[in-house]
This record gives structure tokens, C-alpha cells and sequence, in this order.
């Protein structure tokens, strides 16, 4: 394993937990542990609450966190983790899924899943019949323990008091240690239920958390909005974005035109092949192999989407769970963890104290994906993908984009596309006319989205193909529904 991915793996394992030392950390005692038997008996009891919570408020200041959907299913996705650990099941049943929320969220109502997290394949639904009935899968957390052994953060479990357990968290970022401490004190579950039900209810529920890091809440906030794009353009003029990581090297730069935000990017491959990508004039365009070294572009004529707003509009800092890392007189480091569309990702921002700029961004994530047979069914095993790098940020910098942009100063060309919606026999039609640059091939976002519905007649036989550069040119979109 490279030195760099070592370093980022360091980074992402904090919300990953490094498994292998997690059983071995939170071992069940011993007689001469200085527990009595009804204390080494809680401790076990409460273990799997400890364990699933101490990975979930990685990077969380707010104790109330899994109160909400969010935080609540990741913490269940690391207690069956531990249950995976311990007995190999790989599941909650429904009701498993009731219980361990009542023992983090005793007196609260069913938190069900968000959507997003079954949109993205964190959690899947199942049904295996008989006493077992509905379960839930969650397939990265299970992935990540079954693929991730590396020691890179040390966990702490100790019985301190009455029901009371303390957990320290150590994690070794670049040789530096970054230590979390929580308390968790449980009262007994004291809810009366039917004999029937009894095995599935906790018998101690969380009374109180407490969570020891720095809170940054003022200044993370401040760091966010100053650092969105189009504040820090207009006082700035413009940033340049140089990313490394292990396949790749980017150079992205973000500026304004026409008092628009805008972007280029050009990727260079370890495989020798290169890509472009920018946003202009509120069209999306690319250049790769994937367009035949032409430029093209889209844009969302119905939708009225504005994406140099929408650009604008983002921060070069995540707020989404930031907390601060670290401090001198010069800089500080925060840190960020956000539960994406396709997996885990880790942010470390280096930020120069006095202009609240980010010098220096690193990231890294995880992505799953699921395997599919020769068939084409999905086979419910879960592949990861390891990604990683480095980002510098630069301001003021000098900006040349003549290569794409300088097109538009030439004759345009029109697009004139229209949209088939409702009966083929008495369709309804919306027409709209798009200028771009004779070299520009354009396209609607709906024919992005959906390569099979863009013709070039109106009776939808004709599929679409780019018909060249220079002319005009008509699409027909056909619309379903």
C-alpha cells in the first residue's frame, strides 16, 4: 500500500472503525478487570449501544443527533456490524430495528429510513419469511467491515460509574492524534410488555450522552458562507484548484463572466487520456473520448435550471458535520464527513486563519457498488472502490479559456429542439431555440439523461446522431406520460 494511501485511509477509517481491533477493544472483562459480575454483565449488555454510537458521532458535536433519520440508521448500520462481528448475521429484523432505537431514543417514535439512504444502497430492505419476517441490510457498513483491517484507530471502552460507560476514540491522522471522548450513562428499560415481545426490547436504554469534542458550530458556519464560490469570486477575481490523487491530476478553475460564475476543468489520466468539463453561459459542457473530442453541451430548457447559480451558489467547505481538527497561529484544520449518493467521504480542510480562506483540501471516500452476474442479476455483494487525493487552492490567478469560450465571439448556429409529450397519435408539442458555437454539439438534459428518447423527426424514427458542425439543427425529445 502506497505512503498516500495509507495517509487517506487513515482519514476515512475514523468513520469506518477499524474492525479489527473493535472486538478486541471492547472486551467483555475478565475477573480481575475491577467489575463485579452484575457491572461485567451490563457492560456486555450495553457494548453494542457503545460501539455503534461511538462510530456514529465521529465528527458530531449536537448529542441529539440520532435523534434524526439520518445519524439513527447509521448508527444501526454500525450496530449490526458488531452483531455481524459476533455472530455473522448481517441483517436487523424489524423488530431488532425497533429495539435498538428504543435503547438510543427511548420515548421517541419510529425514525423510518431516508430515502436517499435506500436510493444510494446504504440500506436495502428484505423479507425472509417466517418469525423472521422484513429485515434490513446495510451493505456498506457490512463491506467496510468485512474490507478494512487496518489498525489506524484505537478504541477505549471503560465502566466508570452507576451505568456508565466511557469511550475514547483515537484516531491517527498524519502522524498527529485526534482523540474523540463520549459518555454514555443507560437507566434500566423499565416499559412493561407482553412476554412475547420482551426478547426483543432493550433492557437499558441511554439516559444521557455526552460528547467531548471542540465545538465549532459559530465558526464552522462562518468558514462555510465565506468560502461559497460566487463571495469569494467577486472579492478574489478568481481560484485555481490543482488536485492530485493517484490516477489522475486536475487543474480546475472558477471565475465569472458576465457576472456569472463559471468553471473549466481539465483532467489528465495516468492512462495517457484527458478530459474537459466546464460551466458557461448556463450551459454544462465536456470534451473527452466519450464525445468524440468534441465539445458538448446540454442545458434544461424546460426545468429552467440555472446551473452558474447553482455553482455560485456552493462552498469550497462542506459544512456537514465540520469540526475543528486543529490550531495555530497561522491555520486551522477541520474536518468533514458526509454520507454520500455512493459511499463515504472524508474531508480535511486547511484553513489560513486570518483571510478564512481554504489553502489545502484532502479528501478521500469510498464507493460501492454491487456486483451483477452474466445475467444480469445483482448478486447482493458489495464491491468498494478506494479513492483518494490532495486539492491546493490558488486566488487571484490569471484565467484562459480562449481554447473553449473564445468560439462564442464567432457566428452561432441554432438548435431548435422539440418535446413530444402525451398520445403519439395527438401529441403536444414545445418547441425552444438554442444559439451555441458551430463547433458545439447540443443536446437537451432530458437526452443526457435518457440517450433513447432524441430523434431527429418528428414521427421518432429516426435515432439521434451528431448531424455536424456549422448547421442548424433539429431534435425531437419524446416525453413519456
Amino acid at each position: 500500500m502506497s505512503k498516500i494511501t495509507r495517509r487517506f485511509l487513515s482519514l476515512i477509517l475514523v468513520l469506518l472503525m477499524a474492525v479489527s481491533a473493535g472486538l478486541s477493544v471492547f472486551a467483555e472483562g475478565n475477573t480481575d478487570d475491577g467489575m463485579t459480575a452484575p457491572q461485567r454483565k451490563f457492560f456486555r449488555t450495553v457494548l453494542p449501544y457503545v460501539f455503534a454510537l461511538s462510530n456514529a458521532y465521529v465528527g458530531v458535536s449536537d448529542i441529539d443527533a440520532v435523534k434524526t433519520p439520518e445519524k439513527m440508521w447509521d448508527a444501526m448500520g454500525w450496530y449490526t456490524v458488531y452483531r455481524y462481528l459476533e455472530t455473522g448475521t448481517d441483517y436487523l429484523t424489524a423488530r431488532e430495528a425497533a429495539g435498538f432505537q428504543e435503547a438510543v431514543f427511548p420515548g421517541g417514535n419510529m425514525l423510518d429510513c431516508p430515502q436517499r439512504f435506500f436510493d444510494c444502497g446504504v440500506v436495502e430492505e428484505g423479507y425472509l419469511g417466517g418469525l423472521i419476517g422484513n429485515v434490513f441490510y446495510f451493505p456498506y457498513h457490512i463491506a467496510f467491515a468485512d474490507n478494512l483491517l487496518d489498525k489506524t484507530v484505537e478504541l477505549k471502552a471503560e465502566y466508570v460509574g452507576i451505568r456508565e460507560i466511557a469511550a475514547e476514540l483515537t484516531l491517527y491522522v498524519s502522524d498527529e492524534p485526534v482523540v474523540y471522548n463520549y459518555n454514555f450513562i443507560f437507566r434500566p428499560n423499565n416499559v412493561k410488555v407482553s412476554k412475547a415481545l420482551k426478547q426483543y426490547r432493550p433492557t437499558y436504554v441511554i439516559n444521557k450522552i455526552s460528547v467531548y469534542i471542540p465545538d465549532a458550530t459559530d465558526e464552522t458556519e462562518k468558514l462555510s458562507q465565506t468560502n461559497i464560490l460566487e463571495t469569494l469570486l467577486r472579492r478574489r477575481n478568481s481560484i485555481k484548484s490543482v488536485s492530485e490523487s493517484p490516477d489522475r491530476n486536475t487543474v480546475t478553475l472558477y471565475y465569472l463572466r458576465n457576472n456569472s460564475t463559471c468553471m473549466l476543468s481539465r483532467t489528465k489520466y495516468s492512462d495517457g487520456t484527458s478530459a474537459v468539463n466546464g460551466i458557461f453561459n448556463n450551459f454544462v459542457y465536456k470534451k473527452d473520448a466519450s464525445t468524440n473530442n468534441r465539445i458538448f453541451a446540454y442545458s434544461d430548457l424546460r426545468g429552467g435550471t440555472d446551473f452558474c447559480a447553482e455553482l455560485g451558489s456552493e462552498s469550497m467547505i462542506i459544512n456537514e458535520t465540520l469540526y475543528l481538527e486543529s490550531e495555530n497561529g497561522e491555520e486551522s484544520i477541520y474536518g468533514a464527513f458526509v454520507l454520500g449518493k455512493e459511499g463515504f467521504e472524508c474531508y480535511r480542510y486547511t484553513i489560513d486563519t486570518s483571510t478564512l480562506l481554504c489553502r489545502k483540501t484532502e479528501w478521500c471516500a469510498f464507493y460501492g457498488y454491487q456486483d451483477y452476474s452474466d445475467n444480469g442479476e445483482a448478486t447482493g455483494i458489495y464491491d468498494m472502490v478506494f479513492d483518494c487525493g490532495n486539492t491546493s487552492h490558488e486566488y487571484n490567478v490569471n484565467v484562459d479559456d480562449s481554447a473553449y469560450i473564445d468560439c462564442w465571439n464567432l457566428a452561432l448556429r441554432t438548435v431548435t429542439v422539440i418535446y413530444i409529450t402525451g398520445d403519439t397519435d395527438a401529441p403536444n408539442k414545445y418547441e425552444y431555440r438554442v444559439s451555441v458555437p458551430y463547433n458545439w454539439e447540443y443536446l437537451p438534459i432530458e437526452a443526457v439523461e435518457d440517450t433513447g428518447n432524441v430523434y431527429l423527426d418528428a414521427a421518432c424514427q429516426r435515432e439521434y446522431s451528431y448531424p455536424g458542425n456549422g448547421t442548424d439543427y433539429t431534435v425531437y425529445i419524446k416525453i413519456e406520460g
